[in-house]
């Protein structure tokens, strides 16, 4: 596999300023003033600047791919910002090692680099763009553009393209998704294990669906298997889960679905979340959705809403869950209208100091509670 290269690098100049050269989406990088920006082939531009208004002082640019020598010829330039094209189109291979040399400050210096495979870059680092520009890492480490973009609807299918769901999500994480594309990670019938706490973050998380049966959800079973979670934390989200039964193995302390840190959720009205501690947890300003919701046999609570967490789950069924169907705490709020609840030990809803509770329509077969200053309607 080939790829035009641009690097990420540092260098310490002679007036202990550093300088940072990072190729960048065609503009200068918003998170340091000191970039490289660049285009592949002919038509690529090099800008070099300070972020101290100085000269960059950096010229004699030259790509060594063993004796091959590739010159960046200085195009244009202005006072604080030097430009540069290749004055030929070059191409370097995954793997190989190369060198860049450059004179900074009156003194030639080389720095190694070479090109690693997809799954070494962050996928923090792949910014929009152009299908003809490069991308780089944080550790040094930069791939052809257009290799990490997924450009039209995707379905991956588990076990047939990937054996688990979690090889599925992790191929996932080494690309972006385009705001035209939806990518849909369909659980074939059966089990399907996930180890530990498993995250479901994706920058472009809004356009991914994790599909299982939507006819017979418990078909679709996402197991636990080693006291961990699925989680979205960070201001992730997730465009949809529908058609699975997520599912525990009654080990305390365990939820089945953590959603915080302003992050967002939407199931489908086929979901099914059972045998953990909390089956469902939201936090920490953060938002789940979903319609005929089941939550069942739980150790605990069903659902579980704390520090500006938000649930929203009209026509739920609540189940067989060992002390409540609902937590509400602080700050918190839950709106169940028409939501059944059946068989929770103690209460059906408790709601804490300044929670929030709307229920109309909801049936308790146990007792309510909507705690001290809390409000709403049941």
């Amino acid at each position: 596999m080939k790829c035009f290269l641009y690097v990420y690098i540092f260098i310490l100049s002679a007036c202990n300023s550093q300088t940072q050269i990072e190729l960048v989406d065609g503009s200068r990088s918003t998170q340091n003033a000191k970039s490289l920006v660049a285009k592949v082939g002919n038509s690529s531009k090099i800008e070099v600047f300070r972020s101290d208004g100085t000269p960059p002082d950096i010229s004699n640019l030259v790509l060594i791919d063993g004796i091959t020598r590739h010159e960046l010829v200085l195009s244009s330039g202005s006072a604080t910002t030097w430009s540069y094209l290749p004055n030929t189109t070059f191409e370097i291979e995954l793997g190989k090692d190369y060198k860049l040399e450059y004179t900074e400050s009156d003194e030639v210096k080389v720095m190694n680099f070479n090109l690693e495979i997809p799954s070494s870059i962050p996928i923090s680092k792949i910014a929009s763009g152009s299908e003809n520009t490069m991308i780089v890492s944080s550790n040094s480490t930069t791939k052809f553009w257009n290799d990490y973009w997924i450009t039209q609807d995707t379905i991956i299918n588990v076990p047939a393209d990937y054996a688990t769901f979690s090889e599925a999500f992790d191929y996932l994480l080494t690309k972006r998704i385009r705001p035209d594309a939806i990518v849909t990670i369909q659980l074939a019938d059966g089990t399907h294990n996930y180890i530990g706490t498993t995250y479901l973050n994706h920058p472009d998380g809004d356009q991914v669906k994790i599909i299982g049966n939507t006819t017979t959800p418990s078909n679709v079973i996402l197991q636990s298997v080693s006291s961990g979670a699925l989680t979205l934390n960070n201001s992730s989200h997730i465009g949809e889960i529908d058609g699975v039964t997520i599912q525990g193995t009654n080990t305390s302390g365990i939820s089945g679905l953590i959603v915080y840190q302003n992050s967002v959720v939407s199931l489908g009205s086929n979901m099914i979340i059972k045998n953990f501690d909390y089956g469902l947890t939201v936090q920490s300003n953060a938002y789940a959705e979903a319609n005929n919701l089941s939550l069942e046999n739980n150790l605990t609570y069903g659902a579980y809403a704390l520090n500006g967490g938000y649930l929203y789950l009209p026509n739920s069924n609540v189940t067989g869950n060992g002390y409540g169907g609902f937590f509400i705490g602080s700050n918190s709020s839950a709106d169940y209208d028409n939501s059944t609840f059946t068989g929770n030990s103690t209460w059906s809803v408790q709601g804490w100091v300044g929670g929030y509770l709307g229920g109309f329509g909801a049936s308790y077969a146990k007792g309510s509670s909507l705690g001290y200053n809390s409000t709403g309607n049941n």
